[in-house]
């Protein structure tokens, strides 16, 4: 016989306690008290007493709940025997929703045999709750787990061995107080590092839209680029969940990552969608400082027939990205991988304002992929519009950032 242990939720700070003296919430002496005609319709002080006492006996309510509800007083049985173990702690019809094992649980029989169950498989299972955050009416409740797993039931947990895990549990409240729903979380600093039980784990969660949210930390984004070269099969579910907030991932300092592993590792036409949900914020991608990088990567590997929109989109902005601090790096992916008439496009706009990029930091490093990449023809021109005359060839080499490309100008005006 074995007691799940779990520690008193009663008594830990929150973030919005009820108050404690009713009383010190009414002014005025007991003399001063008014009463009124109810049917008046004037809301008196001792209405408001009322008020704030069902107030507190409903937060109460709540607290004793959910009390009840992480510290259950029951005991394992070693039959297969049901017994009962959330008493008069939730509704009849309460939901348990864990989206890493993709289970969805209603009514309280269901939850009951899950608790069991989960039980004689982790027979010295503890938990010892770490933080409740009171918020309204719900409360978000961070535990800590213990316990060794003799079956796999817990994709993300080894069989045989022991091991901890941290969840963050959303729980929500019946108007008489009770448990009616509770969403739990894996705690990202659960997630084993790589492997396969960082695989399995990932595959369990590849129908959560919370996928993108664990791509956006430092360790989900790590377990998400080894699922991605590991296991093929497994990261196709999970590039579907992206869908709807490429932007935001692309715009996360973690996340970013995963999206240029899976534009590197994947065919084009897996990632097109991300082309699709990018093309209306072009210009602001280009000159952001973690999505320009996604958007060079979609420039390095996919066709120029998936690109063209977005081509159109950067060459209508280019005057405003030579000079950009992340936008010439995009610029340059351009110059690189772009066909022939999108390079000539951009020879052409560095010939109109020629004088200016060259002399610039940041345009001046895409004036010279330009000439490394464009045609002759193409080159030719610039040259002969950076340095028309004498005067301003010495003024070129003189100036500290146009001076890196004399060379190459010296090179085509002789010709």
């Amino acid at each position: 016989m074995c007691v799940l242990k779990v520690s008193d939720v009663s008594t830990l700070d929150t973030c919005s306690d009820p108050p404690t003296d009713v009383s010190s919430a009414c002014s005025g002496s007991p003399a001063d008290v008014t009463t009124s005609d109810p049917c008046s319709g004037v809301v008196t002080d001792e209405d408001d007493q009322e008020v704030l006492e069902v107030g507190v006996c409903v937060e109460d309510d709540r607290k004793r709940a959910l009390d009840r509800w992480v510290n259950p007083d029951f005991v394992v049985p070693d039959a297969d025997t049901e017994c009962a173990i959330f008493v008069d702690s939730g509704t009849a019809d309460v939901e348990l929703i864990c989206p890493v094992l993709d289970l969805h649980l209603r009514g309280m029989g269901h939850v009951n045999h899950f608790g069991l169950h989960t039980l004689r498989n982790i027979p010295d299972l503890t938990c010892r709750v770490l933080d409740v955050a009171w918020c309204g009416g719900s409360a978000e409740v961070t535990c800590m787990f213990t316990g060794t797993q003799l079956h796999p039931q817990f994709s993300f947990l080894p069989v045989g061995k022991f091991a901890e895990f941290k969840t963050v549990s959303s729980v929500s409240f019946s108007a008489a107080g009770l448990v009616c729903r509770e969403v739990v979380n894996l705690h990202v600093d659960s997630l084993p590092t790589f492997g396969i039980q960082a695989i399995q784990a990932l595959s369990g969660m590849a129908s959560v839209e919370s996928v993108p949210v664990l791509a956006s930390t430092p360790h989900g984004s790590r377990v998400i680029q080894e699922c991605i070269e590991s296991s093929p099969q497994t990261s196709l579910r999970l590039l579907a969940t992206f869908r709807g907030s490429v932007l935001q991932a692309a715009m996360s300092h973690h996340a970013n990552f995963v999206l240029q592993k899976y534009i590197n590792d994947l065919p084009s036409e897996a990632v097109r969608f991300f082309i699709e949900e990018l093309c209306d914020h072009t210009m602001h991608v280009a000159r952001h400082v973690t999505a320009c990088r996604v958007l060079q990567r979609l420039i390095e590997h996919c066709p120029h027939q998936f690109m063209e929109p977005l081509y159109e989109n950067l060459l209508l902005g280019a005057s405003e990205l030579f000079n950009h601090k992340f936008g010439n790096y995009v610029m340059q992916r351009l110059l690189e991988h772009g066909n022939a008439e999108v390079r000539s496009r951009l020879a052409g706009m560095i010939c109109s304002n020629a004088g200016s990029l060259v002399r610039q930091w940041a345009s001046c490093n895409v004036v010279r992929c330009a000439f490394m990449h464009c045609s002759a023809e193409d080159v030719r021109k610039m040259a002969h519009a950076i340095a028309p005359d004498a005067s301003e060839w010495r003024s070129v080499v003189k100036h500290r950032h146009a001076c890196y490309i004399a060379k190459e100008i010296r090179q085509w005006r002789r010709l």
